[in-house]
């Protein structure tokens, strides 16, 4: 039954390695060769490696660290330690979540400014968190072959997480400035929107257009259109519209690159794919973010014909999940993005009624209710001990149609259990909570 959900994609994938031998061996004299022109969607190979993370398993439990090599075509390979991390105990899976951190990508996300909470909110959620670390010095940035064609490493191994790591539910990436990078890459050039149900890519990504980002002079159009970009009242500062010639994101074709070249090494490259229609994109950048991330992202996103979203994250810079305002925007994308999963043993709604699902339950620390509405109107959620006390009032007030997320902590460190009742004006639900220290 697994096997056939996935038909479509391993067909696709058998055609491209089929077409891989067809293609002539790649050599790499230069950088500044292998900047222009079209590639084909071809995606590399992934190899176990043997031995122990060098990082390790990292601060969250019942995590697992696994070390591999990444080869694509005439690049060198290059290891990446891989963390993952299932639900937590008792949890229905509602999917796999792949994290990828910025810049090159030498570091692992969850150990950025508290990050690592964010993992927790989700795996409390029910899903499975996959953050990668390519091997320092370079990451997945070698200055061989350009950003492009570099990329393919990040897409092969995304798509061994799924084939691999993944188990069921929705299937999401996202990641923060080159990681959004990456993840744009991804769907833009090496075909990823045929699995991914969900990117949240923030902070970026950097390269949708490295012609105007790099490019020496600036092209006009990108003079008179980056000062327009970002929409009104979305950003607490004027983002910039360039960066330094001698960037490195500006010299990976070389040291003075012409702008047909950096116009190929985008990821709004000439014949870029910008409709997903498995995929939903939903994009966030920091209100105080004031890099050229921010315009360079917003061309990409402007150019995505099929599902989307856009949000400026209050009080947040460019590492969109260094804030809680920035993790809760991104927990809030992927849980209104994915579909729930009821929990074992939950009886969902009265007819008309919501729907409500746990997770976890039992919990030790604090429970996640999301809670499905039919239609707008008033909601009321109580939780009562076994006595019938109230001990929170979880929402009282008029909501939208959709999916609500609330986090109830009975605030003592005792074992117990506790009762939540939902009442709306469509009909009412009930359900048992258990606290298990």
């Amino acid at each position: 039954m697994r096997l056939s959900r996935f038909t479509p994609f391993l067909t696709w994938r058998a055609r491209a390695v089929a077409c891989a031998g067809l293609l002539v061996p790649l050599t790499f004299s230069a950088a500044h060769s292998q900047c222009s022109g079209d590639l084909p969607p071809v995606l590399g190979t992934v190899t176990p490696v043997s031995g122990a993370c060098p990082d390790g398993p990292g601060p969250l439990p019942h995590t697992q660290c696994r070390l591999l090599a990444v080869q694509c075509g005439g690049l060198q390979p290059i290891q990446v330690q891989l963390r993952i991390t299932p639900p937590d105990p008792g949890v229905p899976e509602r999917g796999t979540v792949c994290f990828g951190s910025g810049g090159a990508g030498t570091g692992f996300y969850s150990s950025q400014s508290n990050a690592s909470e964010l993992f927790r909110q989700l795996t409390a959620m029910g899903f499975r968190v996959v953050e990668r670390a390519w091997a320092a010095p370079s990451g997945w940035i070698t200055g061989e072959a350009g950003l492009r064609r570099e990329s393919c490493r990040g897409a092969t191994l995304l798509a061994w997480i799924r084939d691999s790591v993944y188990v069921q539910g929705a299937f999401v990436a996202s990641g923060n400035s080159g990681g959004s990078g990456e993840l744009a890459f991804a769907l833009a050039q090496w075909g990823l929107g045929a699995i991914l149900d969900l990117a949240v890519p923030s902070g970026g990504p950097p390269f949708g257009r490295t012609d105007y980002h790099c490019g020496q002079p600036t092209p006009a159009e990108w003079t008179a259109q980056c000062p327009g970009i970002v929409p009104p009242d979305s950003s607490d500062c004027v983002p910039a519209c360039t960066l330094s010639p001698t960037n490195p994101t500006c010299t990976q074709c070389g040291p003075s690159p012409t702008l047909d070249e950096l116009r190929w090494d985008s990821v709004l490259y000439p014949g870029a794919t910008v409709s997903y229609p498995r995929t939903k994109v939903h994009m966030l950048f920091g209100r105080q973010d004031c890099t050229s991330a921010v315009p360079m992202g917003l061309l990409w996103w402007k150019e995505i014909t099929t599902a989307k979203a856009l949000r400026f994250v209050p009080s947040t810079p460019h590492f969109v999940a260094g804030t809680t305002e920035g993790r809760d925007a991104i927990r809030r994308a992927i849980d209104e993005g994915t579909p729930p999963t009821l929990a074992v043993g939950e009886s969902g709604a009265e007819e008309g009624g919501p729907r409500v699902v746990i997770g976890p339950n039992p919990f030790s620390g604090a429970a996640l209710l999301r809670v499905i509405l039919p239609e707008a109107g008033r909601v009321v959620m109580r939780a009562y001990d076994l006595s019938g006390r109230v001990v929170a009032t979880l929402m009282d007030a008029e909501q939208a149609a959709g999916a609500h997320t609330v986090t109830f902590d009975p605030g003592n460190p005792r074992s117990g259990v506790y009762f939540v009742r939902v009442t709306t004006a469509g009909g009412s639900w009930r359900g048992t909570l258990v606290r298990r220290r």
